[in-house]
C-alpha cells in the first residue's frame, strides 16, 4: 500500500481515524496459529542442529578412519625397521584406539631401539595389563628394567629395578616354560639379588631337561658356590670341563674353589690356562694367580704378577674422573696388601671404602675372595651377594 504525503487538508483526527480504520482491516490471528509458527521455527532449528551433528559425526568418522589408515601404514614401516618414521603415525592412531596391542607393540619396540626407556616402560606396562597372558611384553620389560638398573647409581633404585626385572622373568617362564634363554636370565638375576635358593630351584629345573648344557652346568656351579655347596660345585665343573676343557669361566671358578680350599697348587695351573686362553676372564685370573702364587710360597713371581695387575688398574682408574677414581685406587692398594700378606691393613682400607660407598662392588668382591680363602663361608657369601647387587662393574 502506498502512503500519501501528509496534507494540511488532513487533520490530526483524520489521520487517527485512518490508522484506526486500517488497524481494523488487519487480520486477527486465529487460535493455534502462533503455536504452529513456533513449531515451524523449532523444526527448522532442529533440522539445522541435526545437520550439524551429522557433519560432526561424519568428520569424526573420517578422522578416525584416517588415523586407522595412518596406523596401518606405521605398522608396515615398523616391520621394515623404520621406527622413527612410524612413531608419529602410531601415536596418532593410538589416540583413537589406545588399547590396540597391534599398535602398542611396534611403538614399544621403537622406543626401546631409539633409547627412550621411561616411555617404553609405560607402553610395555600398558601392554602387560591388556595382555597378561602374553609373555612377550613381560620379556621386553624384563630386559629394559635390568638395563635400567645398570645405569642408575643409588643402590636402592638398582635393587628395585632388579627385583622388578626378576618378577617379569618369572612371569615369562611361567607363561612359556620352554623359554630357556629367559630361564638363564632369571638364574643370573636371582644370584645378583642374593636369592640363592630361588636361583637353585630354577636352575635345577632346567638342568633336568638339559643335563649336558654347559651354561646351565656352569650356572648351577655358581649357585652351589654361592650357597657354600662347594663339593657339588666342583663335581659340576669337572663334568663340564670334561666336555669343554677350554671353557674359561668354568676353569676360573674351579681355580677359585681350589684356592678357597687352601689348594693353591691345584689352582695355579688352572689359572695359567685361563690366562693363556685370553678373553674376558684373563684379568681376574691374573689377580687370582698372584694370590695363589703367594700362598704357595712363590713370592717373587706373585709380586711380579700382582704388580702388573696393579699397574694396569692404576692406569685405568686414573683415566676415570670423579669419586669412583679414589675408591678404585684404594681397592687396588688393598689387593696388593692382601697379596703381600698385610691383611689387616687391607681390611682397614676396604672398611674406609665401604663407609663412603656401602655398595662398592669391587670392595665386596675382594672381601668375598679374602673370606673365602679364610674358610669363613658365611661372610664370603654375604659379600658375594652385595657385590652382585651392583649392576655396574666398578
Amino acid at each position: 500500500m502506498r502512503w500519501l504525503p501528509e496534507s494540511p487538508a488532513w487533520g490530526r483526527g483524520t489521520r487517527t481515524n485512518m490508522a484506526t480504520s486500517h488497524a481494523k482491516q488487519l487480520p486477527t490471528p486465529r487460535p493455534g496459529q502462533s503455536a504452529r509458527g513456533i513449531r515451524r521455527w523449532l523444526l527448522r532449528g532442529g533440522l539445522a542442529a541435526t545437520v550439524l551433528a551429522l557433519s560432526v559425526v561424519a568428520w569424526l568418522v573420517w578422522e578416525r578412519s584416517e588415523a586407522s589408515r595412518e596406523g596401518q601404514e606405521a605398522v608396515r614401516l615398523a616391520r621394515q625397521g623404520r621406527y622413527r618414521d612410524a612413531e608419529s603415525g602410531l601415536r596418532r592412531a593410538l589416540e583413537y584406539d589406545p588399547d590396540n596391542v597391534e599398535l602398542l607393540k611396534p611403538l614399544a619396540v621403537g622406543l626401546l631401539r631409539t633409547e627412550n626407556p621411561a616411555e617404553a616402560e609405560q607402553v610395555l606396562t600398558h601392554w602387560c595389563q591388556l595382555r597378561p597372558e602374553q609373555a612377550e611384553p613381560h620379556r621386553l620389560r624384563m630386559d629394559l628394567r635390568h638395563q635400567s638398573a645398570q645405569r642408575v647409581k643409588p643402590l636402592d633404585e638398582q635393587q628395585r629395578l632388579k627385583e622388578l626385572a626378576l618378577e617379569d622373568g618369572r612371569r615369562v617362564i611361567e607363561l612359556e616354560p620352554n623359554d630357556d634363554s629367559t630361564a638363564r636370565k632369571v638364574v643370573w638375576f636371582s644370584l645378583a639379588s642374593g636369592r640363592f635358593e630361588d636361583a637353585d630351584h630354577v636352575c635345577r629345573r632346567y638342568l633336568q631337561r638339559q643335563p649336558d648344557d654347559q651354561e646351565l652346568l656352569y650356572l648351577q656351579a655358581r649357585v652351589c658356590h654361592a650357597r657354600d655347596a662347594n663339593a657339588e660345585a666342583r663335581a659340576l665343573l669337572n663334568k663340564l670341563l670334561a666336555r669343554q676343557p677350554q671353557f674359561t669361566p668354568g676353569l676360573l671358578l674351579l681355580a677359585v674353589l681350589h684356592y678357597e680350599a687352601d689348594e693353591a697348587e691345584r689352582a695355579i695351573p688352572l689359572l695359567r690356562r685361563v690366562i693363556a686362553e685370553g678373553g674376558g676372564s684373563h684379568k681376574e685370573a691374573r689377580y687370582h694367580l698372584g694370590l695363589a702364587l703367594a700362598r704357595a710360597g712363590q713370592t717373587e713371581e706373585a709380586q711380579r704378577v700382582l704388580a702388573g695387575v696393579q699397574r694396569e688398574n692404576f692406569e685405568k682408574d686414573t683415566a676415570q674422573p670423579g669419586e669412583t677414581e679414589s675408591l678404585a685406587v684404594r681397592v687396588r692398594r688393598a689387593e696388593l696388601l692382601f697379596g703381600s700378606g698385610r691383611a689387616e691393613e687391607a681390611l682397614a682400607s676396604l672398611q674406609v671404602v665401604l663407609r663412603e660407598d656401602p655398595g662398592y662392588a669391587a670392595a665386596h668382591r675382594l672381601l668375598a675372595s679374602y673370606y673365602g680363602q679364610k674358610g669363613e663361608s658365611a661372610k664370603a657369601a654375604e659379600h658375594r651377594r652385595l657385590a652382585g647387587r651392583d649392576g655396574v662393574t666398578r
